[in-house]
């Protein structure tokens, strides 16, 4: 009995553990739990500041993307109401005889300003061989004029001399200014151009030119192209921001290639078919260079079309058989020289090439390499093998100290290629089949560099002379 009452006690003891053990166990359990659940709700606090932080990240470079992009539509809108603003103020004849009209002002600009440029280089050396006279007698003859017309008039005078000197001051700089970034000249319509700080210069933007430099950027041919810095605007207009190629060349001397087989897009021979305009400043350049070039309708009329004056510049220089032509050179003193309208055979253009590069070795060697350099480039480049090359330029640049570089430039009328079609860039154009003949051009040029090289290696002793008239000229 006493044994059994006590198994009965030892059972329900065991029991209580049991039941106190579980009690435990459960609050134990609680604990992780509630600590499971902080964990969690910090995570997911941190998380949510994560994800906040993001989402601010992502709305910060959203504004910056819409940004640029509202930029970007203002520029492309810009662009599209000067266009239409040009064809309601004047007719596109008129608007080109405008321009031809600027460049002949230009031109006489740039002739005045050379002739002061000599003129102040006479009065300098006048004045230092005069100064060491006292001031009394260096102004006794202008005396005489002061004492006998009054004080008043004298005062106008010397008003108007100080104008006179200030200008001719600005006029030397802007002078200078244009020398150090001359590449400009060779590239089209200086209005077009806007020379800015830090080794950048502003073009005017062109949709088309934006599309393929952002391109480019990103391409097989961006060691081969100007760094381009996107686009701002500046009083008023808008302009693509690239890098300056005369940025670390002293005294630069500049060649324009104007590449390919033609100049002119497909559809403006179908814009020329359904509605042709007589172009009389086209005429008046075109019977300049050769009388006889118009037909004997063109005559009568007074005018061509503009598709008949761009055919007609490709067949009269080297673009239509070799597939680039000389547009343009810039020699050492700033002075520009456009006359090559007609240099069209290879042996007038290997001759241009020597004088250009004045026989130096060095450079007609490195032209070559570069080029040889930019074939490679082109075969690997995804926007060439996309994009029909059309109005586009090599600049040629070299300089006393032996630099010397080749830059593709002007994609204003540069175009996607339209779908199914794939261009070889080096075989015959045929209306239709969009071909450029970009590589008959480069392929040309390589080689007259190669024939160059052969005749300057004759006279070794020219290969010198470049940086002999450097430190001639620096001295």
């Amino acid at each position: 009995m006493n044994s059994a009452a006590q198994g009965a006690k030892e059972i329900k003891k065991s029991e209580g553990e049991e039941d106190e053990g579980r009690s435990d166990g459960n609050q134990g359990g609680g604990h992780r739990l509630w600590f499971s659940a902080q964990l969690v709700s910090l995570r997911n606090g941190k998380g949510d500041e994560k994800e906040k932080n993001g989402a601010e990240r992502r709305e910060e470079v959203r504004d910056g993307d819409k940004e640029q992009m509202d930029t970007r539509n203002e520029c492309m809108e810009q662009e599209q109401g000067m266009r239409w603003r040009k064809g309601a103020i004047r007719s596109v004849e008129e608007w080109d005889g405008a321009m031809l009209e600027e460049d002949e002002e230009e031109q006489e600009d740039r002739r005045k300003e050379k002739e002061v440029h000599s003129i102040l280089s006479r009065m300098l050396v006048h004045s230092s061989a005069s100064s060491s006279s006292s001031s009394f007698n260096c102004s006794s003859a202008e005396s005489d004029e002061v004492f006998s017309e009054g004080e008043e008039a004298a005062a106008r005078r010397r008003s108007s001399r100080r104008h006179r000197s200030w200008r001719t001051f600005l006029t030397m700089m802007q002078w200078s200014k244009r020398r150090q970034s001359s590449w400009v000249q060779l590239a089209g319509h200086q209005g077009n151009f806007q020379l800015s700080r830090g080794g950048v210069v502003l073009k005017r933007f062109s949709e088309v030119e934006d599309a393929c430099l952002r391109a480019l950027m990103s391409d097989a041919l961006q060691h081969f192209v100007p760094r381009y810095h996107g686009f701002i605007q500046q009083d008023g207009s808008c302009f693509i921001r690239l890098e300056d190629l005369m940025s670390g060349h002293h005294k630069p001397v500049i060649m324009d290639c104007k590449m390919g087989v033609r100049t002119y897009l497909e559809e403006e021979i179908s814009k020329a078919r359904v509605n042709p305009t007589m172009r009389s400043d086209m005429y008046q350049k075109m019977v300049k260079v050769d009388p006889s070039a118009p037909s004997r309708e063109e005559h009568h009329q007074g005018g061509v079309t503009k598709l008949s004056y761009m055919q007609w510049r490709d067949r009269s220089s080297s673009t239509a058989e070799l597939g680039f032509r000389i547009e343009g050179i810039m020699l050492e003193n700033g002075s520009v020289l456009r006359d090559f309208h007609q240099t069209q055979s290879s042996a007038q253009l290997m001759e241009t090439l020597l004088s250009f590069t004045q026989r130096q070795l060095h450079v007609l060697r490195a032209y070559r390499s570069r080029l040889l350099a930019l074939k490679e480039a082109l075969r690997e480049s995804q926007f060439f093998s996309t994009h029909e090359v059309i109005g586009s330029s090599l600049l040629f640049i070299h300089d006393c100290t032996q630099k010397a570089s080749v830059w593709m430039i002007d994609f204003g009328k540069t175009a996607p290629t339209p779908e199914g079609v794939h261009l070889h860039h080096n075989v015959p154009w045929t209306e239709g089949n969009h071909e450029d003949g970009y590589l008959i051009g480069l392929a040309s040029l390589t080689l007259l560099l190669g024939e160059a090289i052969k005749q300057a290696s004759g006279k070794d002793l020219g290969s010198n002379s470049g940086g002999l008239a450097c430190k001639e000229a620096d001295s």
